[in-house]
């Protein structure tokens, strides 16, 4: 099975950024907008990549270990937001880090931010109609 693993920005302006993954973007990113009225704000991935199960838990934690210190702390809800960066660098280090550890992961083929319309309910769910009708984006 594959996943996602996503970068956004702060929705409030602060230079961090939050790296995460999940197998379920439309409800992720659902959870996300509970936070905060659509109005103000819509929940979105600023980039994705995709790859099997196990590479992108393991390219999380290599990142987890690249940016230790400007991790914000290990609390619930605060340990994948990494401080005073852009989503341009994370998406560099990504790179940099597929490219060293040959990870068989790529960029997600997408207009990007990604909303909820955009998304699927289940990462490669072939039973998913969602994944082959999404304008904008290739799995």
């Amino acid at each position: 099975m594959a996943k996602w693993l996503y970068a956004f920005k702060d929705p409030m302006g602060h230079p961090d950024v939050k790296i995460g993954i999940t197998g379920h973007p439309k409800s992720r990113l659902g959870t996300y907008q509970n936070a905060m009225s659509p109005r103000s704000h819509r929940a979105c991935f600023d980039f994705v990549w995709v790859g099997p199960d196990n590479q992108i838990a393991k390219l999380e934690t290599v990142l987890k270990d690249h940016y230790d210190w400007d991790i914000a702390s290990d609390k619930m809800g605060e340990s994948e937001w990494v401080q005073n960066i852009t989503v341009a660098e994370i998406q560099q280090i990504v790179q940099t880090k597929i490219n060293g550890f040959h990870f068989h992961i790529k960029s997600l083929e997408a207009v990007f931010p990604v909303n909820q319309d955009d998304c699927p309910y289940k990462v490669g769910d072939p039973t998913n109609e969602v994944n082959t009708t999404i304008p904008g984006v290739k799995l």
